[in-house]
């Protein structure tokens, strides 16, 4: 695939963004990003808006192309997921140490950006402790 056609495809993506207060997060886009980082694999997801996008196209050498942004109202995933079931049995249990959890996720071969958004949408370690991290 030539350079040119990843920008073309990027370019028609929508970047819905949003600035939230971590602590003031609504349940429902907090519980839905929390399920999507449980899985291991892209689901169906279908993502409500509150304007059209801006068509606009920005680059820089340290950060991903981003292109079209709106701010999201709220997402749906439209499938039935499959968590893997070490993910499962670490997120549920709500007296491991983050360290611990990580540790344990990293030897039974979890990729290392699964583990980051494990992490950051605060799912990892011992209940009373989860936050969720903010992220670029």
């Amino acid at each position: 695939m030539s350079i040119k056609n990843i920008l073309s495809n990027r370019a028609k993506m929508i970047y819905a963004r949003n600035k939230e207060n971590i602590i003031k997060l609504k349940k429902g886009i907090k519980n839905t990003l929390q399920e999507l980082a449980t899985l291991n694999k892209a689901v169906s997801t279908e993502f409500f808006l509150y304007n059209k996008p801006v068509i606009s196209f920005s680059a820089s050498k340290f950060f991903s192309i981003m292109a079209n942004p709106a701010p999201l109202r709220k997402a749906v995933i439209e499938e039935n997921v499959i968590v893997p079931k070490k993910v499962d049995s670490i997120i549920s249990e709500d007296y491991v140490k983050t360290t611990e959890a990580i540790e344990e996720l990293y030897n039974s071969n979890i990729e290392i950006s699964h583990i980051q958004k494990l992490f950051s949408t605060g799912l990892l370690g011992m209940k009373k402790n989860r936050k969720f991290v903010p992220i670029r």
